[in-house]
């Protein structure tokens, strides 16, 4: 198996690691876990699969970090440069060889709000397992261009052919544009801004909000749909929204792509994509904490 994600965690920690194990298996990712799928050598089917994902979710607790287990595999999946996503299940601080290992990393606080965590964390790694098998298939094409190059030749010939002898008048054309700007659409965040409403009689004290462009701008109806990742200044995702683009709202100079509040102004970085309805990422930006007003 090629698996998209590769739990890592200590045995002590085993009945949160499975949760989340389920959680991700529910949204279609193929997971690998030692529990479930080391048969014979343990140790070196952990390398395996810690090579062939895309991912490592790591269950970080006081035990973990404590693991010689654990503090190799994170090593390995560094060294590859495997995407890791750290589920804090206590306070523990991260410090030790680990700490230079996911220090920049995203961080999912469980022990603050379980539930809320789990979600972002499992949002989190569909988008980077999906967005890393886009930059496989890219690279493959890369080192394939030479037969590629011959597949197409191939198919502009059968084009050429099919072109001269369909009766095109007599097709119905009718959705074509919206086929055009799918996979060529430049995101650009212009606006990245917190304002301090405390003093306005909120219950939380600021809002943060993103505004930006889109070009060309994407055909209404086309079922496309706008993510934001607003992340701390310790590289924590805190939140996560999802908008139809259908129904993102109309601002001066663009789009409001997404905004949120909170009780502190913690929130340093958003990451914001363009998505199909069917998950694929069509264009990508982000940005840096602007101004406060």
């Amino acid at each position: 198996m090629n698996p998209d994600v590769y739990v890592c965690y200590d045995d002590k920690d085993k009945e949160i690691a499975e949760e989340v194990y389920s959680a991700l298996k529910n949204r279609k990712l193929k997971c690998w876990m030692k529990s479930h799928d080391v048969h014979h050598d343990e140790v070196k089917e952990m390398m395996e699969a810690i090579d062939k994902s895309h991912v490592m979710v790591l269950i970080y607790s006081m035990h973990s970090k404590a693991s010689n287990f654990v503090n190799t595999e994170v090593d390995v999946a560094f060294s590859k440069k495997i995407p890791i996503m750290v589920f804090r299940t206590d306070d523990s601080e991260i410090d030790g060889a680990l700490e230079f290992f996911i220090s920049s990393q995203p961080k999912f606080n469980a022990f603050e709000d379980s539930d809320r965590e789990l979600k972002l964390l499992i949002e989190k790694t569909v988008r980077v397992v999906r967005d890393t098998k886009k930059g496989n298939v890219a690279d493959f094409v890369k080192d394939k261009k030479i037969p590629i190059a011959i597949c197409l030749a191939i198919i502009l010939i059968a084009g050429a052919c099919i072109y001269m002898f369909v009766p095109w008048d007599d097709m119905n054309n009718e959705g074509a544009a919206d086929l055009l700007d799918a996979g060529n659409v430049t995101l650009k965040v212009t606006d990245f801004h917190v304002d301090d409403v405390h003093k306005k009689g909120y219950a939380w004290n600021y809002s943060y909000f993103v505004g930006g462009t889109f070009s060309p701008v994407p055909a209404r109806g086309g079922g496309y749909v706008v993510t934001s990742d607003f992340y701390d200044k310790s590289g924590n995702l805190v939140n996560s929204t999802t908008t139809p683009f259908d129904q993102l709202q109309i601002v001066d100079d663009g789009f409001l792509l997404g905004s949120t509040v909170r009780d502190a102004n913690d929130i340093a970085r958003v990451e914001v994509q363009l998505l199909t309805s069917k998950d694929m990422v069509v264009a990508h930006s982000d940005s840096q904490l602007k101004n406060i007003k």
